[in-house]
């Protein structure tokens, strides 16, 4: 798959999993799991809410007030063209 084809991202591309009561992996589940770039980014549960780490150039960090909010910051669907 090309690397244009996966800056784009639906919400069915975007796997989280739980890695503890207050931490997520998010991955993308177009890439195999067995292959480290498929891990697009973390989520973690803090005082202030939900911080996300979104791996990309540069690495981005976030505070959002849900999980659901969250997680859409992984979702990036292309413009209709």
């Amino acid at each position: 798959m090309i690397a244009a084809a996966l800056q784009s991202r639906s919400p069915s591309d975007v796997q989280v999993r739980a890695l503890s009561r207050r931490e997520w992996r998010v991955s993308d589940s177009r890439i195999a799991k067995d292959n480290a770039l498929s891990v697009i980014g973390f989520i973690a549960r803090n005082r202030d809410g939900y911080e996300v780490i979104e791996f990309g150039t540069p690495v981005a960090r976030t505070v959002r007030p849900d999980l659901a909010s969250a997680i859409s910051c992984f979702v990036s669907e292309a413009p209709p063209a």
